[in-house]
Parts: structure tokens; sequence; C-alpha cells
């Protein structure tokens, strides 16, 4: 179902909880060629008018000094991540519908989507992390790049940065665009699993299997992407230390995956699409103790 612009969090509920945060520095700043709250209230504007770079445009323009960091990232994700018309999202969520059953369709839904909101950056995000899905690394990057260009600060489009470059076998890279601060991010396991990847890709085994088990450590045992479970037998397979519970919980993670977790794994790109070969490793191992 649609949901219609500025639902939920957006609009007017947005607008009221910035505005508080900057109410009382407003006072001080009144010589500012625009204010926070009158920024954010004419983006909110623009976006009724379905006008998105207008809004981000706009909300550029408010005085950081009065207002904190993260609270103007907040509008400014709010305002790249909304939905502007009923048939952009169906194509979006149809596009999600499709994702481990036929990722080519679901790049063409997508696009889809992308010719009625070309700069809907919930829509890029997820076009991103299905060509990375299919290896399509360079073709993501450039996608992310128009994320970027709109919302420089998204933490998301970030991550998903970092994971293309990765895939490129950019080490450096992507461990640049690692946040150095990482204790209040709610995309911190996936971080975690950039560098788990690029530990391994380099070489850094030992240090790749340290930080899978300091991760699962500070998870919940009963939650977390179940990728966390195939690097821990993956790299342990690497270092002839075999870590047969691990491929187990990693394919039967993969097989009780539901929607909602799907959806909450979503910033891996390659969520459960390795169970083939862990299977394999697993029938193998068995056949040998017969």
């Amino acid at each position: 179902m649609f949901k219609p612009i500025f639902s939920l969090r957006k609009g007017a509920g947005l607008v009221l909880a910035l505005s508080f945060c900057v109410s009382n520095a407003e006072a001080g700043d009144a010589n500012q060629h625009i204010l926070p709250n009158e920024a954010i209230e004419q983006a909110s504007q623009a976006l009724a008018q379905k006008d998105r770079v207008g809004a981000l445009k706009i909300l550029a323009t408010a005085n950081k000094r009065t207002i904190a960091a993260k609270d103007l990232q907040v509008a400014f994700d709010e305002i790249a991540e909304t939905f502007l018309t009923e048939k952009a999202q169906q194509n979006y969520e149809l596009g999600v519908s499709l994702r481990k059953t036929d990722p080519n369709m679901a790049v063409s839904k997508l696009n889809d989507a992308l010719k009625d909101e070309p700069d809907n950056q919930t829509v890029l995000v997820e076009l991103a992390r299905l060509q990375l899905q299919l290896g399509d690394c360079s073709t993501a990057i450039k996608t992310l790049e128009k994320a970027s260009s709109q919302n420089p600060g998204s933490e998301v489009v970030t991550l998903q940065t970092s994971q293309a470059e990765l895939c490129l076998g950019h080490f450096e890279k992507a461990l640049a665009l690692r946040p150095s601060d990482l204790r209040h991010s709610k995309f911190l396991v996936f971080w975690q699993l950039v560098e788990i990847e690029r530990r391994f890709r380099s070489g850094q085994l030992e240090q790749g299997l340290a930080l899978v088990q300091d991760t699962l450590d500070a998870k919940p045992s009963l939650s977390g992407p179940p990728e966390l479970f195939y690097w821990r037998w993956k790299i342990a397979d690497q270092l002839k230390k075999t870590d047969e519970k691990a491929a187990v919980r990693y394919v039967r993670d993969c097989q009780k995956l539901n929607s909602r977790q799907a959806r909450d794994y979503a910033p891996e790109p390659k969520t459960c699409l390795r169970t083939s070969e862990v299977e394999n490793f697993l029938k193998k191992s068995h056949n040998a103790d017969k």
C-alpha cells in the first residue's frame, strides 16, 4: 500500500521534531540568511510539491551552527528516501520481492521506479545492492554516486559504496569509507562484515576470524546476519580449522530466513546467496565420514 508523502515520521512530524532542536538557538542567529526552522519548513513544502531536488537544496542552506549535524542528517535522509508517487513505490516493492528469485527482473522493476523518481535514494540503494549481488560492481558505484551527490552524509549510501569498492578489489578505498566512530551506528554489524571480508581477501585470516568472533560475541546468540557464520566457516576452513557447526548454522539460518529478516539484513547484498557452497562442503564432509 502506498504511503502518502510525509506519513509516519515524515512531514509535519519531522518539522516539529527538528524545529524543537533549533528553536532556542535561532534567537541568537536572527541575522542569518535562512534559519534551520525555515529551511526545514520550506523543504517540506517543496517535497509536498514533489520537488525533491529543490527540497534538498533548501535544506542545505540551513545554518549548521544552530542545528546538530545528526538532526540535519535525519532531515536529509527523510527527504531523500521518501516516495513521491504510488507507481514508483509499487515497482520498488515488486523489485524487492523478486530480489532472490529473479534478480534481473528485480533490476528491471527498480529501473521502472527510477523512471518516475530518478532521485529516490531508497530505490537507488536497492538497485545498487542488486547490482552487487549480480557482481556488477562498477555499475553499482555509478548508482551510488547518484545517491551520494544529493545526500553525501548518508551512512547507508557510504556503506554500500564501501561494499562496492571491496567488490572491485579496492581494499584501501573500502577501508577509508568506514566511519571512525561506529558505537551508535545501526549498520555496525554490516560494517563489520565489510571489514571481515576485506581481511579475508587481503590474507589477514587470523585477524578476520578474530573479528568474526568479536562481532558474534557482541550480538545476541539468536540474532544477526547469517553471513557472520558463513565467514566463521569460510575463514576457519582456509586456516585448516574446519568449523562444521558454523556451516550448519549458516545453512539453517538461511533456510529459516523470513521476509522481515530479509529486509533487516538487506544492507548485506549477499545474504544467504552462498548456501550451495556451504551445503556442498557439508555433503563432502559427511560422505568422507562414512
